[in-house]
């Protein structure tokens, strides 16, 4: 009897069951959150900014202040980058806001 990773049982488990892709998605939220207060130290910008869902690689964010929209759009290919690089796969290809 061989041992395997944890992490490749579960993940073959979650892909069984079909919700792998859910499970992706919700950490790719938390993560997202991550990202914002590493870039956005001194600013509690996490009462004003709310992942919702990512449908299609399109991540989507709520948002209640239309300049932390804008500066999170201007950082948007670098907040990309990291969340796919943290997940290690390519799970997002833009956000989208909602304001």
């Amino acid at each position: 009897m061989s041992f395997q990773p944890l992490g490749d049982i579960l993940k073959k488990n979650l892909q069984q069951a079909g919700i792998a892709e859910q499970v992706g998605a919700s950490i790719v939220l938390e993560k997202f959150m991550k990202i914002v207060k590493e870039m956005w130290p001194n600013e509690d910008v996490t009462k004003q900014i709310n992942p919702l869902y990512v449908k299609s690689r399109t991540l989507t964010v709520a948002c209640l202040s239309s300049i932390l929209a804008q500066d999170i759009k201007l950082k948007e290919r670098t907040i990309i980058e990291k969340l796919n690089q943290e997940m290690g796969e390519k799970l997002v290809d833009r956000i989208r806001y909602l304001l």
